[in-house]
């Protein structure tokens, strides 16, 4: 998996620039012709929401697990207290339609 953070280092790379060793993220130029660099590549990525809700999540090749703040009271990059929210089975529901695991007391999409 690859996210917006890998953007910058990638048009670094690719037109020269030496990339700072301070910036997050990695060049996706390997990927286009290196095997070995594709089977490296990590197959995770967290996420971070603030802007509607404050969540975490972190998304494998296989799930995608969410914590939120979901009371809706907080428009803060952190929150006190964050409740399990969001779980997908990336393998069976690519589209994250269903949730899987424990929801009770999750709001459910649409309500």
């Amino acid at each position: 998996m690859t996210g917006i953070i890998d953007i910058t280092p990638t048009l670094l790379e690719a037109v020269g620039v030496q990339v700072p060793a301070t910036m997050k993220g990695t060049s996706l130029l390997p990927l286009l012709h290196d095997e070995k660099a594709r089977a490296a590549w990590p197959n995770e990525h967290l996420i971070q929401i603030s802007e509607s809700m404050t969540g975490r999540a972190i998304r494998t090749k296989d799930w995608t697990y969410c914590v939120a703040e979901i009371t809706g009271t907080t428009n803060q990059m952190i929150a006190p207290i964050y409740q399990e929210y969001q779980m997908y089975d990336q393998r069976n529901d690519p589209y994250e339609q269903v949730k899987s695991g424990r929801t009770e007391g999750v709001p459910q999409a649409g309500g």
